[in-house]
């Protein structure tokens, strides 16, 4: 049967997930600092007024 899984495959399943989820976290929060600090202060750095 394809659908019994082994229990290595399952657990690298979970790791990739719970990875795949972390990256989502990372990224909402880089996303609502950046809304919330504006533009201006990102690019500040780069020159880029």
């Amino acid at each position: 049967m394809i659908l019994s899984v082994d229990p290595f495959l399952k657990k690298m399943f979970t790791y990739r997930w719970r990875q795949f989820i972390g990256v989502q976290i990372l990224a909402i929060i880089i996303g609502s600092s950046v809304i919330l600090a504006g533009p201006d202060i990102i690019f500040f750095p780069l020159g880029l007024k």
